[in-house]
């Protein structure tokens, strides 16, 4: 047995320090001020896209409806007659998957609010939190608790995409940027 040492095919990444984990800077129009917010868009991880999915349910089913073809041809008709209710079953499965394909978080910070877009299948559910009083906190004791915003008596319960582990992160991230905020707000205020 022999071993071989060989060097790794690319070069290690460069450690950033302090790097945002989950943050995008965009420049956006936000209400008649223009300006950077930063954004986080928090979703499952889906690997298969809609149309996707639907050409796998589509090869699924013509496969299907051949190989019931033939029993049919046999004489074995209530083949046919299971094969299709298996389709339907299958189709009412996808359908449900299908519709929480697009769900996600977006968390919005601009200088003066936070907004939280929470898309669970077709509904869309939109809070806005001022930033001059927001705590950002676990919404529990638990270790997989969700994240608490709270601003002025409003809670809105965020880190339905993310794992547990990576909660903490973005507690992390989300304190540093609203600390920013705040840092932006007050230099601006005192230049004026």
């Amino acid at each position: 047995m022999a071993f071989v040492f060989a060097p790794r095919p690319w070069p290690a990444p460069a450690a950033e320090p302090a790097a945002w984990r989950f943050e995008r800077g965009q420049e956006v129009e936000d209400e008649g001020h223009s300006g950077e917010v930063l954004r986080w868009v928090l979703a499952p991880n889906c690997s298969i896209s809609p149309r996707q999915l639907g050409a796998c349910y589509l090869a699924l089913c013509l496969i299907t409806l051949a190989i019931a073809g033939g029993f049919w041809w046999q004489g074995a008709g209530m083949i046919s007659a299971f094969a299709g209710v298996e389709l339907v079953a299958v189709g009412a499965a996808l359908l449900v998957h299908a519709r929480h394909t697009g769900d996600r978080e977006v968390i919005t910070l601009s200088a003066a609010r936070l907004v939280v877009e929470q898309h669970t299948a077709l509904r869309v559910e939109r809070h806005e939190l001022g930033t001059e009083w927001l705590h950002i906190q676990a919404a529990g004791n638990e270790a997989d608790a969700l994240i608490d915003l709270a601003a002025r008596g409003r809670h809105v319960r965020i880190g339905r995409h993310l794992r547990p582990d990576k909660r903490a992160a973005l507690v992390i991230d989300l304190r540093r940027a609203l600390r920013q905020v705040h840092d932006q707000t007050r230099t601006r205020t005192e230049i004026e």
